[in-house]
């Protein structure tokens, strides 16, 4: 009985799966496009023969569909696998790089919940930021807010790709960072873990080198922009990881734009502060 039972569940499920890999294509790509998630899309394509078909002659519409509202910072995503040596961006994606930034991200995930594990068993040493308006500022909250997340996770994905490329493309690549993002990465490469479980320690050599890059690189656009060298070595070095954290973003904002003093003192380019990658969702 048993058996039966067995092989009537697999027959209509088999006989679903056929009268739905029947349909028309252009119908059969609708349906990939409207999915929510990519990894929807990785379960409908490996139903049948043909619907793994379909979506590999199709790869590039259904993934300009679905890709961006699957993944956090998906140009950043996808910049990660072809740093990883996956196909270019103006090309399909195949289903199994597909996989592979899925489970980019779940490392993300997990290293920003070590992060915060980490911050959470730190914090009591923090006990002030530096000098504020309103006198000394501590750290509200051990937690990391929604949008301190959002800064790990742009950082942390650009990070990873540069650590996958050689350094030689390193240069090309921190010219098109903001003045802030060049910030926050330089300060994420001092962070105690394998980045992408792919160095062969943390804090590698090559790491090192890379951080070393971004200080050059901070301090030609501190001068380019404001025409004057950087003090020290910028702000916040001394407390772990404080440019991301947001109760001290004000001070950060003044060394990225330039003030005058006074009170209250008055940003000289404000424009150079956009906290749009802030505002991003992450689940």
């Amino acid at each position: 009985m048993a058996s039966l039972i067995s092989n009537f569940r697999l027959s209509t499920k088999r006989s679903r799966e056929n009268r739905l890999s029947c349909l028309p294509a252009e119908i059969l790509i609708g349906i990939f496009t409207q999915l929510p998630s990519i990894s929807d899309v990785i379960s409908l394509a490996g139903t049948s023969r043909r619907l793994r078909h379909l979506y590999s002659d199709n790869a590039k519409p259904i993934y300009a569909a679905v890709g961006p509202r699957s993944f956090v910072f998906e140009q950043r995503a996808r910049q990660l696998v072809v740093d990883g040596g996956g196909p270019g961006l103006n090309e399909g994606i195949s289903l199994f790089y597909l996989a592979s930034m899925g489970r980019n991200w779940q490392i993300i995930k997990r290293a920003m919940d070590e992060f915060e594990v980490q911050m959470k068993e730190n914090i009591k040493s923090w006990k002030f930021g530096p000098i504020g308006p309103v006198g000394h500022t501590p750290r509200p909250t051990p937690h990391l807010t929604r949008r301190e997340k959002r800064r790990f996770v742009r950082s942390y994905y650009t990070l990873w790709s540069l650590m996958r490329i050689v350094p030689e493309s390193w240069d090309a690549r921190l010219k098109l960072l903001s003045f802030r993002d060049l910030y926050y990465v330089h300060e994420l490469c001092r962070l105690p873990q394998s980045i992408g479980r792919e160095e062969y320690r943390p804090s590698s050599q090559k790491r090192e080198q890379l951080r070393n890059v971004f200080w050059e690189h901070i301090r030609e656009r501190h001068l380019t922009i404001h025409g004057k060298e950087v003090v020290g070595r910028g702000p916040l070095y001394r407390f772990p990881y404080g440019r991301f954290w947001d109760h001290w973003q004000f001070l950060l904002r003044m060394h990225v734009c330039g003030y005058t003093n006074g009170s209250p003192c008055t940003l000289v380019k404000p424009e150079l502060w956009d906290m749009s990658d802030d505002e991003v969702e992450i689940e």
